[in-house]
């Protein structure tokens, strides 16, 4: 069987766009997240291929970046909600938000801590989640989180 070290892949390379590099990054930390086990992928499969798409058919928009704030990835729903900017891709998030979101990014950058909140924008409520992203435990960005939430919802303690 072949395996493949994804964090390896990535710090050797001077830049990534959105590859199946970055994918098989972002499904090994959404794994080391839920799994918290070490565990190694094997190198991909057409099959496993379709599994790895699902951020771009997911109902919430979801951003990545990389540690100094360069989008690396939107999903097909936050490429809709940020239509307006035209291509985000490649663009540093820190020059479109304002002094103190700049502040929270850094602190969450530095930190590692997370950050979550609700919005009213066009109609719709929504709620922010936005964490730093992982490679080898060392903070390599940050993702957004984006998903409409019904006016009134139920709230359940378990």
């Amino acid at each position: 069987m072949i395996h493949y070290c994804i964090c390896t892949a990535l710090q050797c390379s001077n830049e990534f766009g959105i590859t199946l590099d970055l994918w098989l990054y972002l499904h090994y930390c959404l794994s080391m997240i839920t799994k918290r086990k070490v565990l190694t992928i094997k190198l991909v499969t057409d099959m496993e291929i379709s599994a790895l798409q699902w951020p771009d058919d997911i109902n919430c928009a979801v951003t990545v970046c990389d540690i100094n704030g360069v989008i690396k990835y939107m999903n097909r729903r936050a490429k809709e909600t940020f239509a307006a900017h035209g291509d985000l891709i490649g663009k540093n998030l820190f020059e479109c938000h304002s002094e103190e979101s700049r502040a929270k990014i850094c602190h969450m950058l530095a930190t590692g801590d997370s950050n979550a909140y609700t919005i009213s924008k066009n109609g719709q409520r929504k709620v922010i989640y936005q964490t730093p992203w992982r490679c080898g435990g060392v903070i390599a960005g940050m993702v957004e989180i984006s998903m409409v939430v019904p006016e009134s919802m139920p709230h359940y303690i378990r």
